[in-house]
């Protein structure tokens, strides 16, 4: 299981941040995450997402791997240069040490274009028990 709470910031130079979405995963049930601060309603998967009561403060989200349980939260930042945050709350069973645990992504197809948010190696050039941002142009930032 992993319970998210997701928040997306984006900035040009000349501004100050603002949020352009907010999951807080708060619903009881239904296929749709909400999004609070814009209009990037989410659509959980038909099989392996479902929302769970004990979140960090309310409900979350649960996605299972084995069921392949996702949350597309659609075209939220585009692949620029621009700046931008990402905040996540998340957790894993305790001992879950899956290769490739991508909390976050968006990627172009056959390019290096787009970020992932991992948690634990990633076909080895990640390491456990640690998170890492990926941004396919620059490298890895562990974390």
């Amino acid at each position: 299981m992993v319970a998210v709470v997701l928040t997306l910031a984006a900035s040009s130079i000349a501004t100050h941040a603002g949020v352009v979405a907010h999951w807080t995963f708060d619903e009881s049930s239904g296929p749709t995450a909400h999004d609070s601060a814009g209009t990037f309603n989410g659509n959980l998967s038909p099989s392996g997402a479902a929302f769970v009561s004990s979140g960090i403060s309310g409900n979350a989200i649960s996605l299972n791997r084995a069921s392949n349980g996702f949350v597309n939260m659609g075209n939220v930042l585009d692949l620029t240069c621009g700046d931008f945050s990402i905040v996540a709350w998340v957790k894993m069973n305790p001992g879950d040490r899956t290769d490739s645990s991508v909390i976050l992504g968006k990627h172009a197809a056959f390019t290096r274009n787009g970020y992932f948010l991992n948690v634990h190696e990633t076909g080895g050039a990640l390491v456990n028990d640690k998170a890492a941002f990926y941004e396919g142009g620059a490298g890895v930032s562990q974390i």
